[in-house]
Parts: C-alpha cells; sequence; structure tokens
C-alpha cells in the first residue's frame, strides 16, 4: 500500500509508533529485569540491526545508534526528530547523518 501512494524511493516511517526492545521484560517504574535469554536476543538483534543498508533513527536512539556506528557504512544513517509529527523528513544523499556527528550525540551508552 505505502508503494502505491508513495512510489518505490521512498522511506515511509510511523512517528506515532512506540518502539521496545526485545530486552525489555519486566518494568516497574524505573527498574527493568533482563533475563539472560532475553539479553542474548537484544544483543543478536543489535548485531545484525548493523548490516542494515540504512539506518533511520531518532536523536535519542542509543540502540539504533550505535548498530549504524558499527556498520562504519558512511552517509547511510538518517536522524529524524520525533517531536516533528506530520513533517517530511529529507532521506536524500545529502541529509544524512555522518559518523562524526553520530559520535558527538547521545547514544545512552
Amino acid at each position: 500500500a505505502a508503494v502505491s501512494r508513495y512510489g518505490s524511493q521512498k522511506v515511509v516511517t510511523s512517528l506515532n509508533t512506540t518502539v521496545e526492545h526485545t530486552a525489555k521484560e519486566h518494568c516497574k517504574a524505573e527498574n527493568c529485569a533482563v533475563s539472560s535469554g532475553g539479553f542474548h536476543l537484544a544483543a543478536a538483534e543489535w548485531w545484525l540491526m548493523g548490516y542494515a543498508d540504512y539506518h533511520v533513527i531518532t536523536q535519542y536512539s542509543g540502540y539504533g545508534r550505535s548498530a549504524a556506528m558499527r556498520s562504519l557504512r558512511k552517509d547511510t544513517t538518517y536522524t529524524v526528530n520525533y517531536k516533528r509529527t506530520g513533517a517530511a523528513i529529507r532521506c536524500d544523499n545529502t541529509s544524512f547523518s555522518d559518523l562524526e556527528t553520530l559520535s558527538f550525540d547521545w547514544s545512552g551508552i
């Protein structure tokens, strides 16, 4: 449906979606408990994410940002300001976030 509506040269994301990590199993307030299996699954997911051809992340996405940096692919990561709901974000060959800029942004680690 997205291809017929927007064409095949666009990346369509939902800015109104909450994404949970695979390792987030039992959380109460700020305390989260993660099983060994959940941690291993999250580590594998992060490793595989580094193999993606392109990364579209938010400015607060330490998980995605560190996977993008691990990939060492230049000019393939696009940072979306998630508070700009409904606004079009350019993802062309000049609007990427370079690895040096990514390394200075907050990654949560």
